[in-house]
């Protein structure tokens, strides 16, 4: 999301993603997409890195529902 400012942390069992107000803890299998949306470039929740589709979609879901990313038209 623009102008959020975020940290992204990996450990061997998951990736986190913290800002000022809160922590947002997810597997590790998610760490290259989370990295991958972290960088602010667009893209399609299916192209996300080493997630299958209804991963992706899982992963997506939750950053847009705790308001890390937003959604494109």
């Amino acid at each position: 999301r623009s102008g959020l400012a975020a940290r992204v942390t990996q450990s061997p069992e998951s990736v986190a993603v913290t800002t000022r107000t809160k922590t947002v803890t997810l597997p590790s299998i998610a760490a290259d997409a989370v990295r991958q949306l972290h960088s602010g470039k667009d893209c399609a929740v299916g192209d996300l890195t080493g997630l299958d589709d209804q991963d992706a979609i899982v992963v997506v879901r939750r950053l847009l529902r705790e308001g890390l990313v937003v959604a494109r038209s």
